[in-house]
């Protein structure tokens, strides 16, 4: 297969060879009484019109079935719209539930440092147990809430 910078004087040359492009197509009455279809215009005052006139009670149908349509799709359109407002309150919604939960695990772990902390502190080992316990606990449900739901 030749480079295709070697077929660029060969395009070259048919394209100018081929003239210009085909201004249109034209609907004449034939010789013979049928239709002629043809690239140039026809002979001074034979072409043909371009659509009988139309029926009245074929034109009121066809307003009816275009009014009918544009209202299927205002209707389709408001359903859309709809839909939408619909999917971004839902977003909205799971966005704020997202947020409060990182809210209240955030609390929990810190909760649960500051427990840890007090129990240190402490000298009598019971307080120091009941402080360790409720830290544990917190960490337990911070974990199940927030982790282990995913």
């Amino acid at each position: 297969m030749p480079a295709p910078h070697a077929l660029a004087p060969l395009l070259l040359a048919l394209l100018l060879a081929s003239g210009p492009g085909q201004a249109g197509i034209y609907k004449c009455p034939a010789p013979g009484g049928g239709l002629a279809y043809q690239d140039i215009p026809c002979p001074t005052g034979q072409a043909l019109p371009e659509a009988p006139p139309a029926d009245p009670a074929e034109a009121a149908r066809t307003r009816a079935r275009t009014a009918n349509d544009i209202q299927n799709a205002q209707a389709l359109e408001r359903q859309w719209e709809d839909k939408q407002r619909r999917a971004a309150a839902d977003h909205a919604r799971r966005e704020q539930e997202r947020l409060e939960k990182a809210r209240r695990c955030n609390a929990y772990e810190e909760e649960a440092r500051q427990l840890e902390r007090r129990g240190r502190s402490w000298t009598l080992e019971r307080h120091r147990q009941a402080d360790a316990a409720e830290a544990q606990r917190l960490r337990d449900r911070h974990f199940s809430e927030c982790f282990a739901s995913r």
